[in-house]
């Protein structure tokens, strides 16, 4: 066999196990850096994350994410918004793109920021008409009606499917269901839906748990 061929295989083989290694390695770091945040040990993630072998093997896009989870979980409103503006100026996949628009909604949702969640409604509107993403529009619709635009007309409609949900799982449409009587003034049944849906929320919350 010609040598320089052989070489050629040689090196490409010791390219393949090396990124290999380095795929392992690199995935080894990320749950690292989860298990941090999940356990909430922050200082632990910022060494971890400060770390110059961590800025080299994290993806540009994973490395930010987790700064934005580590600012959401520090309550830090500056820096989320600094993230948050950031990916506006990032080229992201549609996996990409789905995911920082949910974050961005679902936190501009309990911001009460019309403006930042009319912008995320339509990033995840944007998204590709797949079927893993037909619900996850039709949800952030419904909220945005309710929410940002005080609809009540889909009253009805929500009890039915609340009706019909396993308790655990009743807490988001509890939720919406106590803004459209806020938005009616009746307080007793807004009132009602709101510690409905802590309750149930805690309920799925301890089942998450429990699963784990």
């Amino acid at each position: 066999m010609n040598p320089y061929l052989i070489a050629v295989i040689v090196l490409a083989v010791a390219f393949v196990g090396y990124d290999m290694y380095m795929s392992q390695k690199r995935k080894a770091l990320l749950d690292k850096l989860t298990e941090h945040l999940l356990k909430g040990e922050l200082r632990d993630f910022d060494d971890l994350m400060a770390e110059n072998s961590t800025k080299r093997l994290v993806p540009p896009f994973n490395y930010e994410f987790l700064q934005l989870n580590r600012a959401m979980m520090g309550g830090n409103k500056n820096r989320i918004t600094q993230l948050f503006d950031q990916f506006k100026t990032r080229m992201l996949n549609p996996a990409q793109k789905r995911e920082i628009a949910i974050r961005g909604f679902n936190y501009y949702l309990e911001e009460k920021n019309n403006e930042q969640l009319t912008y995320y409604r339509d990033q995840i509107n944007s998204l590709p008409d797949k079927a893993e993403n037909a619900a996850l529009k039709e949800e952030v619709n419904t909220y945005y009606r309710v929410t940002v635009e005080g609809r009540t007309d889909i009253l009805d409609e929500l009890l039915e499917k609340t009706e019909k949900l396993p308790e655990k799982y009743r807490g988001m449409n509890e939720y919406l269901i106590s803004q459209i009587y806020e938005h009616m003034g009746n307080k007793e049944k807004t009132e009602e839906y709101i510690n409905l849906s802590r309750k149930h929320m805690e309920m799925l919350g301890t089942a998450a748990q429990e699963n784990k």
